[in-house]
């Protein structure tokens, strides 16, 4: 859906609207359609440099989004306001309009947030940096300016053509990639969507063709093509402080248990101070208070929201509430940050508000932008979130929301669950690829590595298919890895058949359906969560779908994570018609 930018509003937030402790504060900001966050020290001194940290795009987004945070907050610690923001069509922000070059429009955002920061904190200077493609942003938006004091490139896309190549090889290798998308000359891989006219526009960038302005550069290099780069840079006489990039590897494994880049981060803080040194003898004085954040667009307002101590998410309020006050509570997919993939949970959260039906989406403790629980510990599965989906609810409540549904994907299916047989009150729940129903110490969280992501069945029925004998012969199928996983389910499913913990965990379902609970479990007839489901529930869930209130929907177009548009559709529908049950 597309919303007019014109149409910003900044409705109050409910409780604190900034997160503070050691030495700066983090504050909800939404400008020109944009959602995004401002991380500020306790002082500021006069005539500050501030930092606009622009994010990249699809999963590089969902793995860096509290990387990303961790950086901003020593920025600011540091004496550096930073500004970080979801892009238009990405994240928490509206919609682009249309279906055009999305990419002038990214490029214009760099330049509206560096604005923005200069207007609400003062700071005379400003850097513009990211990592990946959202490096590459910062210096397509930095090119032809005069007002750019510094670059921070973290890893950036120096090819646009060499990006689309990667992006359709992962979307092939996750079966994420759209055929609608295709075959209208867009793309769609692991979540993100672009159009065929931003495809054609990345085709032809080449960042080695730009002349940014001069100014110094931190330059963090993962490659040949990046190193080139940074040595064309130089040619034009910048100043360039390159470094390789420790640690890249680990950023960019599953947002659940990737590691921010330490030593690339302390370096850019270091860099920073020493190009751009703050004035020993400026007056320092308080930093202003950022005004308050909102978007709104045709149907609803949406506010960011702090509660229970640390938890932060985005409240849609229809402008038309149905009758019944319905509404739902979106859970993290694994360590994702609240929007989800593909940001199914804010697409769907505006197509419910058109229904009147409102809607918090919100991060777990220890993930995205909410804080760190006090232990630290920040395990999807092995760290309960009932407390936290409690506040949640409470929230709602609060909102006058009495009738709440709890919606998750992979972990947040089977918090969502969890939460339903704690008996905390909620009453309706969606699992979407519950891929663990029951965690066991020592299971694997790892999900579609090497085909090892596909339901059994996939396989099984592969056999008959002369296309799978040919990727046999052609090494194309790892074998053993295969045979390897498909031998630990069946010996799993064997050992949890005979298991306590299976008796009591069908007990407390069943215990559930004699509360009224409606537990609706969507999965994908080629997804490893089907070998779940029908550990515990027995073929295509037989087992639960003869309990009241209970039901498993096996779908042939559904994808593990909601990466692809059809499967988010389909997750969609099946909300609604849970939402509708009585």
């Amino acid at each position: 859906m597309s919303a007019p930018l014109s149409r910003i509003v900044a409705p109050l937030i409910t409780g604190d609207d900034t997160a503070k402790g050691g030495g700066m504060t983090m504050a909800p900001v939404s400008f020109a359609g944009r959602f995004g966050w401002l991380h500020q020290p306790e002082t500021l001194v006069e005539g500050a440099t501030g930092v606009v940290l622009v994010s990249p795009l699809g999963r590089d987004a969902r793995c860096a989004h509290r990387p990303l945070r961790l950086l901003a907050d020593r920025l600011a610690r540091a004496g550096y306001p930073t500004l970080r923001f979801d892009h238009l069509g990405h994240g928490d922000s509206l919609d682009l309009a249309g279906d055009g070059d999305a990419l002038p429009e990214w490029i214009a955002g760099v330049r509206t947030a560096a604005e923005f920061l200069k207007d609400v904190t003062g700071v005379r200077g400003i850097v513009l940096g990211g990592v990946r493609f959202g490096a590459s942003l910062a210096l397509l938006a930095a090119a032809g300016q005069d007002d750019v004091n510094g670059l921070m490139l973290l890893a950036p896309v120096v090819s646009g053509k060499g990006w689309l190549r990667e992006l359709r090889l992962a979307g092939a290798m996750s079966g994420t990639t759209s055929e609608v998308a295709v075959k209208a000359g867009g793309l769609e891989a692991d979540g993100l969507s672009l159009s065929p006219a931003t495809v054609g526009a990345l085709a032809s960038l080449d960042l080695k063709t730009l002349s940014p302005p001069a100014c110094p550069v931190v330059l963090f290099a993962k490659n040949e093509g990046v190193a080139a780069l940074g040595a064309g840079l130089k040619a034009q006489g910048l100043i360039v402080s390159e470094h390789d990039f420790a640690g890249y590897d680990p950023l960019f494994e599953d947002a659940h248990s990737n590691l921010a880049p330490e030593e690339v981060f302390a370096k850019t803080v270091q860099w920073i101070r020493t190009a751009l040194p703050s004035d020993p003898e400026a007056v320092a004085g308080a930093c202003p208070r950022p005004p308050a954040a909102g978007l709104a667009f045709d149907d609803a307002t949406e506010t960011p929201v702090a509660f229970a101590d640390g938890l932060w998410g985005v409240i849609t309020r229809p402008n038309q509430p149905s009758a019944a006050r319905s509404g739902v509570v979106f859970l993290n997919t694994g360590g994702d940050p609240r929007a989800g993939i593909g940001r199914f949970a804010v697409d769907t959260a505006r197509a419910l508000a058109a229904k009147g039906v409102g809607s918090l989406r919100f991060d777990f403790r220890g993930v995205g932008d909410s804080a760190d629980p006090a232990d630290g510990r920040r395990h999807i599965y092995e760290v309960s979130r009932t407390a936290d989906i409690q506040a949640a609810m409470a929230l709602m409540t609060g909102e006058g929301f009495a009738d709440i549904t709890l919606a998750g994907i992979c972990a947040g299916g089977h918090h969502a669950i969890r939460a339903a047989i704690a008996d905390i009150g909620a009453r309706k729940v969606l699992a979407v690829s519950p891929v663990k129903l029951i965690w066991r110490p020592g299971d694997s969280l790892a999900v579609g590595k090497r085909d090892q992501g596909r339901a059994t069945a996939f396989y099984v029925g592969g056999l008959s298919n002369p296309a799978t004998w040919k990727r046999l012969v052609t090494g194309d199928i790892h074998v053993l890895s295969v045979l390897k996983t498909l031998s630990g389910r069946v010996i799993g499913r064997l050992a949890a058949r005979r298991d306590d913990g299976t008796k009591l965990f069908r007990d407390q379902i069943a215990g559930a359906s004699a509360r009224g609970a409606r537990i609706k479990v969507l999965v994908g007839i080629d997804d490893a969560s089907l070998d779940e489901v029908e550990t515990y529930f027995g073929p295509k869930g037989v087992w639960i779908n003869k309990l009241p209130g209970m039901s498993v929907a096996v779908a042939p177009g559904v994808d593990h994570g909601l990466a692809r548009t059809e499967s988010r559709a389909l997750a969609l529908a099946e909300l609604v018609d849970l939402i509708g049950q009585p």
